[in-house]
C-alpha cells in the first residue's frame, strides 16, 4: 500500500490509553440525594414501564408548527442577541488572536518545521484547494499523549455545519460581527457574486441554534444590503413555512400568511454554517 504524502507516524494500539484522554470519574463523590418531588426508577422498573409513585412525568415537547418566515434587514444585527454575555465582555488571548492572522505560507512553514516528515508540496496543494460544494466545515480535535510520551492532535470528526460563533470573543472590537462576518464575507458572499438577483431573495433556514442562525441572517443582510428571510423548518412540521417545487424554494411571509411566489427564493448556492 502506498503511503500518503501527508502521513505522520502512526500510533501503535498498545501505546494508547483512553484514560489519558478522558480522566476517570472521581468515585469519592456521592451523587446528590433526590429532592422530595422526585423519585428513583430502577433499571428493571424502567424497562417494564413502571415508575415509583409520585415520580414526575416528563412534559411532552411542544410541537412547532404553523411558523412563518420573517424578514431581517440591514441594521438588525445586535451583538447581545447573537453572543453570550460573557463573550461580549471577554478579550481574546493575544496568542490565539495571532494564529488567526497567519496566512497559508506561514502555517505551512510552522507545521513543516514541527513535522519535517510531511511533504510540504502536498500540504501546500491541499491548503490552496477550494472545494466546489463543501465550502465551510469544522473539526473536533483532541490533544493526546501516548503511553510513550508522544504528543499530537487527532481529528475526532469533521462537521459540515460547525457552530460556536456565539462563544467566540471578537478578534478586534471594531469588527462587531465577529465570526459571523468572516463566514458570510469569505464564503457565502463570494458564492453569490455572480448570481442573478432577480431570481429571488436570500434566506436562512434552520431547525436549531436560533441565536446563531439569526446572527448569520442579520450579518448577511448588512453585508449584501438585501432583505434576508429566516425560517424555522422542522421535519415533523405538517405545515412548514418552507416548500420546494421544481427546484425552487419558497417561504411563507409572516405578514401575509401565504407563500410568496414567482418565486421568492431561488436557491442558487447553499452554505450550511450552523
Amino acid at each position: 500500500m502506498e503511503r500518503s504524502p501527508l502521513a505522520s507516524p502512526s500510533m501503535a494500539a498498545g501505546e494508547f490509553s483512553f484514560s489519558e484522554v478522558v480522566p476517570p470519574v472521581n468515585g469519592s463523590k456521592s451523587p446528590s440525594p433526590p429532592n422530595s418531588s422526585s423519585s428513583i426508577v430502577s433499571d428493571s422498573e424502567e424497562a417494564n414501564g413502571k415508575t415509583v409513585p409520585g415520580a414526575e412525568t416528563p412534559k411532552p415537547k411542544k410541537k412547532k408548527t404553523g411558523l412563518d418566515a420573517r424578514p431581517v434587514n440591514t441594521g438588525d444585527f445586535e451583538p447581545e442577541r447573537h453572543f453570550y454575555p460573557r463573550v461580549l465582555n471577554a478579550n481574546i488571548h493575544p496568542l490565539v488572536a495571532s494564529f488567526f492572522s497567519l496566512g497559508n505560507e506561514r502555517i505551512l512553514a510552522r507545521y513543516t518545521h514541527l513535522n519535517p516528515q510531511v511533504n510540504s508540496a502536498a500540504l501546500k496543494e491541499l491548503l490552496a484547494y477550494k472545494p466546489t460544494y463543501f465550502r465551510w466545515a469544522g473539526s473536533d480535535l483532541f490533544n493526546v499523549t501516548t503511553a510513550s510520551g508522544h504528543r499530537q492532535m487527532i481529528i475526532v470528526e469533521t462537521n459540515s455545519c460547525p457552530s460556536g460563533q456565539k462563544s467566540m470573543p471578537l478578534l478586534s472590537d471594531p469588527e462587531e460581527h465577529g465570526g459571523y462576518g468572516v463566514v458570510i464575507d469569505l464564503t457565502f458572499k463570494e458564492l453569490i457574486l455572480q448570481a442573478d438577483k432577480s431570481l429571488g431573495d436570500l434566506a436562512v433556514v434552520c431547525d436549531k441554534n436560533m441565536m446563531e442562525a439569526s446572527g448569520y441572517a442579520a450579518v448577511m443582510a448588512e453585508s449584501t444590503g438585501e432583505r434576508v428571510w429566516i425560517a424555522e423548518y422542522y421535519l415533523e412540521d405538517p405545515d412548514p413555512p418552507v416548500k420546494w417545487e421544481d427546484g425552487i424554494m419558497s417561504v411563507r411571509d409572516d405578514k401575509k400568511g401565504k407563500f410568496l411566489g414567482m418565486p421568492l427564493v431561488y436557491v442558487v448556492k447553499i452554505i450550511n454554517p450552523s
